[in-house]
């Protein structure tokens, strides 16, 4: 078969992964449907360029896609190459420009790619935390130790997995053979040759995974090296988690992209170290950020950026699309996740400064909804797909967290779906209880003290809730647990204030609220924070008027107003 029926062959997979029969294709794109199956069995092997249009628009091809079409269509010999007079062939690696920081990232991921042990290396992380461009300096470091060659694949315009071998092999520069699979001739140019292949972009093409691993089983002398925001899952792969950028590099980084937009000004100072850290040093969020010192002050940026996601955006027009604002750069990684799994997301997004797996399952589902092995399949989903981080302060529990602008979009999508109430009251409640179950502290609780000051962001937040909603018997139950714990931490100014502000919300709210053991607690917790200031007369009015509530709770009355 020639290269006119690898077009029918190519013509035909179309069709069918959009659901189109050849009448209904013909009748989309205004032809017969006689025509249609003349090209899909190879005998019309010359179709007209304006055939062409009308086949690629009715299809709703990507531009990846209508390339590959055209050139099966029209096919250009493919120019003789000379491995052997060229020490290092590139193909299609874009030119490198210079790389702001990552020195140490760089070493370490080419040191590993020239290990006799690591054939497929992956980079992970976060949209916009500079994955593609180390991947590229890391293909130019690596040239010369690879004399066969080193191919770049981008393929975030692929949406088709099984398209996957057909645009390495078009990288490479082959040819289709219709008794030859494209996955086949890939492998067998490869096999022979020492050989550095990188694909970037491969997060939503994980079905084509096994073919990649065919390709290193295949050929020996092969390293691959992917871009991606989730593991591929292989078992040759090693896995490179790239983060945020030092705050020096992320400086480093702003000014430059700030001169290149308005110069002549200076972009130093603690402003700058504030803006970097507002867009958590995401190299594509700096980049954003920079992009608005033509209109703002370096103060007035920062102020707008509690904005973040409302003010990033504006990239490059030579740019992907979804690395045009920093919205689209998440929720490339949000449409990529199932409906379960974007519930759990979005409802995360109720933690401030980090929870646990217990956290997780209390707030993002309700008791018997779900469970411990299935909320950890989530949980597990989320970090694979660099939306969720975990780490492991101590042998005991694993912390998991989000960056600020990524749970700015969680929140963004909470809200949306008309679930953030609801997960908010969980959270408060869940923190509430925990408090209660830690504190007051005893001989070999040192681990429950320790997880309650990892949580102060998160009680913080509850008792915001509540203080908004007049949850009094809540807030006073969050007040007295934290405070006790504010309170052996040194924070007492804070105990004292959120412990005043509940017991002032209950009395507003008179007998419907709070217990009067909850009540009576609270005052007590209130009393040693007071004591601990030195503020003895207040502490001392407090006691009586304890006393009354006391004697109140005696005869089953509601108490009286706190002392002001």
């Amino acid at each position: 078969m020639t290269e006119y029926t690898s077009f029918g062959t190519l013509l035909k997979r179309y069709r069918q992964t959009a659901g189109f029969s050849q009448e209904a294709l013909a009748a989309r794109a205004g032809l017969s449907a006689r025509a249609i199956s003349d090209l899909e069995r190879g005998i019309n092997r010359a179709p007209r360029y304006d055939t062409l249009e009308l086949l690629t628009s009715a299809l709703s091809l990507s531009e990846q896609q209508r390339a590959l079409l055209r050139a099966a269509a029209h096919p250009e010999p493919a120019p003789a190459r000379d491995l052997a007079s060229c020490a290092s062939p590139l193909f299609g690696l874009p030119l490198a420009s210079p790389l702001v920081g990552r020195t140490e990232e760089r070493k370490s991921a080419s040191a590993l790619l020239r290990r006799v042990d690591v054939r497929l290396l992956t980079i992970i992380g976060p949209g916009g935390v500079g994955k593609t461009r180390l991947g590229q300096q890391i293909a130019h470091d690596l040239a010369d130790d690879f004399p066969d060659g080193v191919a770049y694949v981008p393929l975030a315009s692929i949406h088709d997995a099984t398209l996957v071998p057909e645009v390495v092999g078009q990288s490479l520069h082959l040819s289709e053979q219709v008794d030859t699979p494209m996955l086949e001739q890939v492998r067998a140019f490869l096999q022979p040759r020492q050989f550095l292949l990188v694909l970037d972009n491969f997060e939503h093409l994980l079905e084509a995974a096994p073919g990649v691993a065919d390709w290193l089983i295949s050929c020996p002398r092969l390293r691959v090296l992917v871009t991606s925001r989730a593991p591929l899952r292989l078992r040759m792969e090693h896995v490179f988690p790239l983060t945020s950028l030092t705050l020096p590099d992320a400086i480093t980084l702003f000014r430059e992209r700030a001169l290149a937009v308005r110069p002549g000004r200076a972009y130093e100072g603690t402003t700058v170290a504030t803006i970097c850290e507002q867009v958590d040093c995401l190299p594509l969020a700096i980049e954003l950020a920079a992009i608005q010192v033509r209109l703002l002050s370096l103060t007035e940026l920062s102020e707008r950026l509690s904005n973040r996601l409302g003010l990033l955006r504006g990239g490059a027009r030579d740019l992907p699309a979804r690395q045009h604002t920093m919205r689209d750069a998440i929720a490339w990684s949000y449409s990529l996740l199932t409906a379960a799994q974007q519930r759990c997301f979005r409802q995360l997004a109720a933690f401030v400064g980090g929870w646990t797996l217990a956290a997780a399952e209390a707030v993002c589902w309700a008791e018997g909804e779900t469970t411990p092995d299935e909320a950890l399949l989530q949980l597990s989903a989320l970090v694979d797909a660099s939306l969720v981080q975990v780490e492991m302060p101590d042998e005991n529990t694993s912390r998991f967290g989000m960056l600020e602008l990524i749970r700015a979009y969680a929140l963004d999508q909470l809200r949306a779906a008309g679930e953030e109430e609801l997960c908010r009251q969980r959270h408060a409640v869940y923190y509430a209880r925990l408090g209660e179950s830690v504190a007051p502290f005893g001989p070999g609780e040192r681990a429950g003290e320790t997880q309650l000051v990892q949580d102060f962001p998160n009680a913080r937040a509850a008792l915001q809730w509540a203080e908004e909603r007049q949850e009094a018997t809540l807030g006073l139950r969050l007040a007295r647990a934290f405070g006790e714990m504010w309170f052996s931490q040194g924070y007492m100014r804070e105990a004292e204030g959120w412990l005043e502000r509940m017991l002032a919300l209950d009395w507003q709210a008179g007998t419907r609220e709070a217990l009067p053991v909850v009540r009576l607690e609270a005052f007590y917790t209130l009393g040693e924070v007071l004591l601990g200031l030195g503020k003895v007369e207040r502490a001392e009015a407090l006691a009586v008027c304890r006393r009354e509530r006391s004697r109140s709770l005696a005869s089953r009355s509601s108490g009286a107003r706190p002392p002001q």
